[in-house]
């Protein structure tokens, strides 16, 4: 008897019954030299060996199955278990798992009934487990080596790779390159230990347990996460009647210090699309030391009425301690507007100047207008010449009276550059700052993500811009300029006290100095007046005031005023007063390397005490860790062992956290509910509106080809068709036969046989009415200017009655009218006038490779033979090759042959007649 123990190979059995194969086809781990005859390997054991193998547990035996069918291609499925009145199990029986059948279901089933099965008895006297049935036969082919891994019993995340995957996943890694990346790493698809659908399970099921008990309130928690971490984060809430979350509001410690250094100028605009509520997203930001983007808060609001922003600005007034900006840029959206004039009174706004323009590309078509617009709204006139300006442009266009440039007019205060020259704007005319930022954010946020994903997404970004900024912070610090003006004490002391991008624009005022000159100096007691002309432009001339006892200056540019930088007016009159370094007044403190020096914050200093903490404690870990990577990387074995090892400890001292209430606050399970899905304004699709696809027949929505309503009549006509054919056409011969006899009888031109004629035409039209409302498809033998043409929907004449000339000797084409190729009009005198198609039944003397085809557009099948067609029957020595075959358009299936002998017989006498 055999003796299973847990020692031969490491099994890991979780909560769902699953076993992880580490040992691949041996079964034995020799626990030493004397214990090696113990044991036998899967390959080697007999069905009788394990009918008479022993378990000290029901999960060894479980175990032992599951790594016995591994190795011979299946896998298995627990069935009954019985148990005694203390709940322990003394009978487990396990199948295959493609025992039973699947009924109901339309999906491909692996049921085949098979009947192996191990099953398990508890033996009280030796108190283990005895294998009672062993039935080792399937039905079904066993999976092979190559497929084994592929069985889903078998595909499984390992702890190590949850933990990879959620590490890479968090910090914005797309799932296929985390596959990519695993795959890399053990080596290939067959080493992975999952395909990629279960990666794809998993990452959605960890989508769904962040939010298990709602969206809202796991948004809450982290917000009060935040809030432990962060004793100046600022966030608020409101909600609707029904208690479903509606609009948010945060800003973190750093976005508020941000705000108190550079504040000054705000702009703020909406985004869409970036969660699956389609809450619009409501961003505020700025220009930092460096010029570059720096975010002060952020909101997610359920719509875009002026009292939702109302709310949003009120609190961030709130958060940011009562300071009020001192300029706002927005698009112009007058909910926008009317919410800053109410909340924010004292505030210079400025609208977009790229909206305003293509709104004026939509009201005024005129380009020149357009160009002459632009100018105004750009240029810095004094307002004196704005308004004389803008009249003339406005007369000389003929665009006065025109509404929307009648409204812009009266709110030429918020966009024209003449009203704003005395305004500290930091250079900001659009909202491109905004549209930057919805840009940048939108690598990392998608329209998919919950609330809570948003927002650490969002967190992602922010550290991001954030980090460019220390990297910016870094090149002033670190790098020294290169002097190549000839004004170095200008260029040196500049280059000192801005930062570096900042810099690189006083470097390019202090450049363009030498196309300056001060033409005229007046002094009065303690001013100075300069005139500073242009080089080569003696109309162009600046004046810059000097108050000497302040050391101020003052040019009618404008632009210390309006971006905060020295212009070079001011410096060429620095020059001539023989000055070599700025002024104070001449030093906006926010472009300065030390723009945050003077607004001390005790939050930061605690986060900095926080966070050296937190490196040290990060140092003493990476050494401790270094040492275990020296011991655990030299055999897979240890490697596994290590990295299973460290991920269970961080999953404990997880649930550690969780379960011993660290931080201030908890989230409390309020009855708060996820919002709903919201519409937004946003910008009107782009590209042209969707059409429905039409019939591919008559081009009409509302079907397709295979159920038009015309082609079905047809089919109902062309049923009708072959019933009346039979009876139309032996009407028509017979009247034919009839008039003809008269003629040939006769053979004179007189009254009887023109009356006579006369009714024959009558009878003909009769006759052949009939066969015009049934074919449709009908051609007209034209005999003028020996041409024969093809016009659809009229009768052909097979009795040539109608003919008083000769028959053309070409064929002509006639525009949306089929082509009758007619090769021989005549033939031993008898006129070949393009009729009805005889395939197999050809006059006399035509050669059998000549065609007379007329193929209509819209014919759709070939053609079908009458009763009155003889296949093998040729008179007259004609060859059976020949067609004479008329498709006329408009019909949706060739046309029908009929006998020729009859039509050839009456167009013979037709022609005698004539000659006589």
């Amino acid at each position: 008897m055999s003796t299973y123990s847990e020692t031969t190979v490491h099994l890991e059995c979780d909560t769902d019954d699953e076993v992880e194969i580490n040992s691949g086809n041996d079964l034995c781990s020799q626990q030493g030299n004397e214990n090696s005859n113990d044991y036998k390997c899967i390959s080697d054991l007999t069905d009788d060996d394990i009918r008479g193998m022993e378990f000290s547990t029901e999960t060894e035996a479980t175990s032992f199955y599951k790594l016995y069918a591994h190795f011979h291609g299946f896998a298995v499925r627990k069935d009954d278990v019985k148990r005694d009145r203390e709940k322990k199990i003394y009978m487990r029986q396990l199948l295959c798992n493609k025992a039973g059948t699947s009924t109901g279901n339309m999906r491909p089933t692996t049921r085949t009934g098979c009947e192996a099965k191990l099953r398990l008895l508890y033996d009280v006297d030796c108190k283990k487990f005895r294998v009672s049935v062993f039935n080792p036969t399937h039905n079904h082919d066993l999976t092979p080596e190559r497929f084994v891994h592929l069985i889903p019993n078998y595909r499984k995340l390992t702890e190590a790779d949850k933990q990879v995957v959620n590490g890479l996943h968090s910090q914005g890694v797309r799932t296929c390159h985390i596959m990519g990346f695993l795959m890399g790493q053990k080596g290939g698809h067959e080493a992975l230990g999952f395909i990629r659908k279960d990666l794809y399970n998993f990452t959605d099921h960890q989508a769904r347990v962040r939010i298990e008990e709602g969206d809202t309130y796991a948004t809450l928690s982290y917000f009060q996460g935040k809030a432990d971490g962060d004793a100046s984060f600022f966030s608020e809430f409101s909600f609707t009647d029904d208690g479903r979350l509606e609009n948010i509001f945060w800003a973190d410690a750093t976005s508020r210090f941000d705000y108190e250094c550079f504040g000054d100028v705000v702009a703020f605009d909406t985004t869409y699309k970036k969660n699956r509520y389609g809450k619009p997203l409501v961003i505020f930001c700025g220009y930092n030391h460096h010029g570059e983007t720096t975010i002060f808060a952020a909101a997610l609001v359920s719509n875009e009425t002026t009292e939702t922003y109302k709310w949003v600005l009120t609190l961030f007034s709130k958060a940011m301690y009562g300071k009020h900006p001192k300029a706002v840029i927005t698009d112009g959206d007058l909910s926008m507007r009317e919410a800053i004039r109410v909340v924010f009174p004292n505030t210079r706004h400025r609208l977009c100047a790229w909206h305003l323009h293509k709104n004026a590309c939509q009201h005024v078509k005129d380009t020149n207008f357009l160009a002459q617009f632009k100018s105004l709204m750009y240029y810095h006139y004094t307002p004196e010449t704005f308004e004389s300006e803008w009249k003339r442009v406005v007369d000389s266009y003929g665009v006065s009276n025109n509404p929307w440039v009648q409204k812009t007019y009266e709110l030429k205060r918020m966009w024209a550059s003449a009203y704003m020259r005395d305004h500290f704007l930091c250079g900001v005319r659009t909202t491109s700052i905004c549209e930057g930022v919805n840009s940048f954010i939108k690598k990392y946020v998608q329209h998919k993500n919950s609330i809570v994903d948003f927002l650490h997404n969002f967190e992602r970004a922010l550290k991001d811009y954030r980090h460019n900024e220390l990297l910016s912070d870094f090149k002033s610090f670190y790098y020294h300029p290169v002097l190549t003006t000839a004004l170095p004490g200008f260029e040196l002391g500049a280059s000192k006290i801005f930062t570096a991008k900042k810099f690189k624009v006083v470097k390019k005022a202090i450049e363009d100095v030498a196309a300056l000159s001060v033409t005229e100096r007046s002094e009065n007691e303690d001013s100075v007046v300069f005139k500073v002309n242009v080089y080569r432009r003696k109309d162009v001339a600046f004046f810059v005031h000097l108050d000497k006892l302040h050391t101020k200056f003052l040019c009618d540019c404008r632009r210390f005023e309006r971006r905060g930088l020295p212009c070079s007016h001011v410096i060429c009159a620095m020059k001539y007063e023989d000055m070599d370094m700025f002024p104070e007044s001449l030093i906006c403190k926010r472009w300065t390397k030390t723009a945050k020096s003077d607004h001390i914050s005790s939050v930061a200093s605690q986060e900095s005490n926080d966070e050296k903490m937190s490196m040290f404690r990060r140092g003493a870990l990476a050494a401790a860790f270094n040492s275990l990577c020296d011991v655990s990387c030299k055999s897979a074995s240890d490697y596994k062992q290590a990295l299973e090892g460290i991920y269970s400890l961080c999953n404990k001292i997880n649930k550690g956290r969780e379960g011993s209430g660290h931080g201030k606050h908890k989230a409390k399970k309020y009855v708060v509910r996820d919002p709903l899905m919201v519409k937004f304004k946003g910008a009107p699709r782009k590209g042209k509106p969707r059409t429905k696809r039409g019939c591919g027949h008559c081009r009409l929505p509302g079907h397709n080809i295979q159920r038009c309503p015309k082609l079905a009549g047809n089919a109902s006509r062309a049923a009708s068709d072959n019933e009346s054919q039979s009876l139309s056409m032996s009407k028509t011969h017979d009247i034919n036969d009839d008039i003809h006899s008269v003629a040939e009888s006769d053979g004179r031109q007189d009254v009887e046989n023109s009356s006579r004629t006369k009714r024959r035409r009558e009878c003909d039209n009769d006759a052949f009415s009939t066969q015009d409302s049934i074919n449709k498809r009908t051609t007209n033998t034209i005999t003028e200017n020996d041409n024969a043409s093809v016009n659809p929907n009229v009768t052909i004449n097979t009795a040539n009655n109608d003919m008083t000339r000769d028959f053309g000797q070409s064929a002509r084409q006639t525009p949306n009218v089929g082509y009758g190729v007619n090769y021989f009009s005549m033939h031993n005198g008898v006129p070949n006038n393009g009729g009805y198609s005889f395939a197999q039944f050809s006059p006399g003397g035509i050669h059998p490779s000549h065609s007379n085809t007329v193929l209509h557009a819209g014919t759709q099948s070939a053609p079908s033979y009458a009763p009155h067609f003889f296949a093998q029957f040729y008179p007259g020595g004609i060859h059976p090759s020949h067609s004479n075959t008329v498709l006329h358009a408009g019909t949706q299936s060739a046309p029908r042959y009929t006998s020729f002998t009859s039509a050839l017989k009456e167009v013979e006498r037709s022609a005698n007649h004539r000659k006589l």
